[in-house]
């Protein structure tokens, strides 16, 4: 933060400047914003945990868990900070997860390859994704009313699709895929 003082001299106001650092007041209101207070929070979670658990909670085992266990939220999660990052919204992305899950266990159940079934669902999927951004790029609709109209749709067809039935007894490299470790290690 820079200051102008105007200096008493005779002969007109010369000007000098100087350079202050910030204020303790606007350090104070840096310290308030939310990102700060998340980052106290989370660093507040991480000093509880360990002091509850000091022999379990920062080991690569719990790491490994943890990881397991979120993985499937982030692989959505991400790609939608940047959806909302441009101030949108897609509301249909686990209406499109559960519809691709019920064609592949459909598709196997039929006796179709899971090498073939996999791709085919991602193509699956990138044609709701084009369909959506479609609509709401070139369509000129709100993504808002656009994602809940197709939230419905992804979730009346996975139950078109599958109806009452679950499919199990998928092979063990497939029911392994998040939870093992990465092939060829």
């Amino acid at each position: 933060m820079s200051a102008t003082v105007e200096s008493p001299k005779q002969g007109g106001g010369a000007r000098e400047t100087t350079s202050r650092g910030p204020s303790a007041g606007s350090r104070l209101r840096g310290l308030a914003s939310w990102e700060a207070l998340l980052a106290l929070v989370l660093l507040g979670m991480v000093g509880l945990g360990t002091a509850t658990s000091p022999n379990v909670f920062l080991t690569p085992g719990n790491f490994t868990n943890l990881t397991a266990a979120v993985m499937e939220v982030a692989i959505m999660a991400l790609p939608m900070t940047l959806i909302i990052i441009v101030a949108d919204i897609d509301l249909s992305v686990e209406s499109m997860l559960g519809l691709a899950s019920a064609v592949l266990g459909f598709l196997y159940a039929e006796g179709v390859p899971l090498e073939v079934g996999i791709p085919v669902v991602v193509v699956m999927g990138a044609a709701g994704g084009l369909f959506n951004g479609l609509l709401v790029a070139r369509g000129g609709l709100p993504s808002l009313v656009v994602t809940l109209g197709t939230l419905a749709l992804f979730r009346g067809l996975a139950l078109v699709v599958l109806g009452p039935r679950g499919i199990s007894k998928f092979p063990e490299w497939f029911t392994n895929l998040g939870f093992g470790t990465v092939p060829g290690t």
